[in-house]
């Protein structure tokens, strides 16, 4: 617990804190097999008194968290309540581990800065999921055949997560760390002793405390096999514990920390999240709510000093009434603007700014003439050739035939402004084709990034969709992944835009698109990315580059490849977006909000850099 606080307090210090959350679960597939084998009979009854145990456990602090989450959001920040409403709609309902996996971004996503105090949640989630199948499993089936079924299981979603960031937050993965310490608490049921020397456990101990400082939440091996190793390592200490006695264990602050660690839990991750303080604060308040809650919340209810004549049906009311506030706060909650709703405000924009171009006089109209150019040693009183004559100056929009049909390329930053460039698309008369990947830059095709990996991208994947016949113009925007840090595995080494190697790497991947463009007479647009915010890059999990350095690398690559390349263009974005953040906001630090700075960004910046061919 102390490493998974420290980790979402300071994760550049502890950047595998996480691997608590691993003990955690090891830890926890004992302690309940163990009260299963020895305190519970196969029949429902038992299982029902089970159940009411683990509600009295659990129930009360985390229905308090939610709801307390849900209010303090709508107070702090109601454009956030949506979102933190339907975390909370999960997380009553414990599935928030999936609601997790299926977002982009993996574990490192809990710390965007937008506010998402009940993210945490998931792993209690998984805590839930496995309360209610293996108590099931071992009072029909029997200890041995729980094992055996729950482990087909925990190895079938190895298998098919294996190198998915979303194997973190799986359940039938992470199920084989809970199964590892029921493993052991069925061994110890059946009467069989476990000898283990003492370095052994030492030695496993050793290795997890190691991992919590090297160990990042989204390196590669974290979805290829470090969760089953976790779990091994944590079932040998737990069993050497069994065997021995630890005084430094027994120790009253660490029974203290013991007895409160699931409040601790819970409230720690809220409290960093809403609190506009420094990270001890938050932790000095999560110890003292923590005391609080265990006297006056989960201690009466857990030993029944509440006295309640019908637990179940109190339970099960409370967490209704949850549900029902959480669903009221969700329908209250502002609504997101849709696609479509982005689309028609962009079109209707750019449809005024042309009407009112349409009543200005050919003479305001100055950038399309320039001054004839003059021979300066000529008198310009008996030249004539000197006087106001002015010429056509060229039109250096890029242009692209009537109706184009526009392929949209990029990471989740075009994501976030594809409504509004469909909205313009649509203006013209054009088909836009949304081929943008969240978390993939277009840089990586078919199997292009073998060698180079991300926290957000671990296999060899198509982030490219393929340029068709029918395209006229390859719009780019990759704003994202390319200033992320990227692991080399020929170097074994992380590199980013500022590495020689990565820089090389780029404009050998970007012409292949070109190239697959110019093969059917499609223009090319790269757009320019504005720098991250600094909270954007600040943790540990995004490996988020906000280095100035960083995005003119990316300029210089694209200006060279528009120099060396005819048919391929640049528009400057970036740098209008860092200049007038108020005019383009991320809220998040990265991506323009779709509702707003995407539509400003195409309307200013984009649909005035193009002009239809005649």
């Amino acid at each position: 617990m102390v490493a998974v606080v420290a980790y979402h307090a300071w994760p550049d210090a502890v950047p595998g804190g996480w691997l608590g959350v691993s003990v955690f679960f090891t830890l926890s597939g004992f302690l309940i097999t163990g009260i299963l084998i020895r305190d519970h009979t196969p029949d429902r009854a038992s299982l029902a008194r089970f159940w009411l145990t683990r509600a009295r456990r659990l129930l009360p602090a985390a229905l308090v968290t939610i709801i307390v989450a849900v209010g303090a959001v709508a107070i702090i920040d109601p454009d956030s309540l949506r979102r933190v409403a339907a975390d909370a709609l999960a997380s009553i309902g414990y599935v928030q581990n999936w609601r997790e996996a299926a977002a982009p971004g993996g574990y490192g996503a809990i710390f965007d800065i937008g506010l998402r105090p009940l993210a945490h949640m998931w792993s209690l989630s998984i805590e839930e999921q496995a309360y209610v199948v293996l108590p099931l499993l071992t009072l029909w089936l029997g200890p041995r055949r729980m094992l055996l079924v729950g482990g087909l299981v925990a190895l079938a979603g190895t298998v098919f997560w294996w190198g998915s960031p979303d194997a973190y937050y799986a359940t039938p993965v992470r199920l084989l760390e809970v199964l590892s310490g029921a493993a052991l608490a069925v061994w110890l049921a059946e009467g069989r002793r476990v000898r283990l020397p003492a370095p052994a456990g030492l030695g496993a101990a050793a290795a997890l405390v190691a991992g919590v400082f090297v160990l990042s939440e989204s390196h590669d091996l974290v979805s290829r096999g470090v969760l089953p190793l976790a779990a091994a390592l944590s079932a040998v200490v737990i069993a050497t514990l069994q065997q021995r006695s630890i005084p430094a264990l027994c120790t009253r602050p660490l029974r203290w920390l013991g007895h409160r660690s699931y409040a601790i839990y819970l409230f720690h991750w809220p409290l960093l999240v809403l609190l506009d303080a420094p990270p001890v604060v938050a932790v000095v308040l999560t110890l003292l709510l923590a005391e609080l809650s265990h006297h006056l919340v989960e201690w009466p209810i857990r030993s029944k000093r509440v006295a309640t004549r019908r637990p179940a049906m109190i339970f099960t009311g409370a967490t209704i009434i949850s549900f029902v506030v959480a669903g009221t706060a969700l329908a209250a909650a502002p609504r997101s603007a849709t696609d479509a709703e982005i689309a028609a405000t962009t079109a209707a924009a750019l449809d005024e700014i042309a009407s009112v171009s349409r009543e200005v006089t050919p003479t305001t109209l100055a950038p399309s003439t320039t001054p004839a150019t003059t021979d300066t040693t000529s008198d310009p009183t008996t030249d004539p050739t000197t006087d106001s004559t002015t010429t056509t100056a060229p039109d250096t929009r890029i242009a692209v035939p009537a109706a184009p049909t526009v392929l949209i390329l990029g990471d989740s930053t075009a994501n976030a402004i594809e409504p509004a460039i469909s909205g313009w698309v649509g203006v013209i008369g054009g088909t836009p084709i949304d081929g943008a990947k969240s978390g993939c830059s277009p840089m990586f095709a078919e199997g292009s990034n073998a060698r180079w990996y991300t926290n957000l991208v671990a296999n060899p994947t198509a982030c490219r969709e393929p340029v068709t016949a029918d395209v006229d113009m390859v719009l780019v925007v990759d704003h994202g992944v390319p200033l992320f840090d990227h692991f080399d595995r020929d170097a074994d080494a992380w590199t980013d835009l500022t590495s020689e190697s990565f820089v090389g790497e780029m404009p050998v991947q970007y012409e292949r698109m070109i190239a697959d463009a110019a093969a059917v007479d499609a223009v090319v647009v790269f757009t320019t990315p504005p720098v991250p915010f600094p909270a954007f890059g600040e943790w540990l999990g995004y490996h988020t580059g906000t280095e100035v350095q960083r995005r003119l690398n990316y300029v210089d690559l694209v200006t060279s490849l528009a120099a060396e390349h005819s048919g391929v263009h640049v528009i400057d974005v970036g740098a209008a977006v860092d200049a007038d953040p108020d005019r383009y906001p991320r809220e998040d630090g990265m991506h323009l909000d779709a509702d707003t700075g995407a539509i400003h960004a195409v309307i200013d910046l984009i649909a005035p850099a193009f002009r239809l061919a005649s």
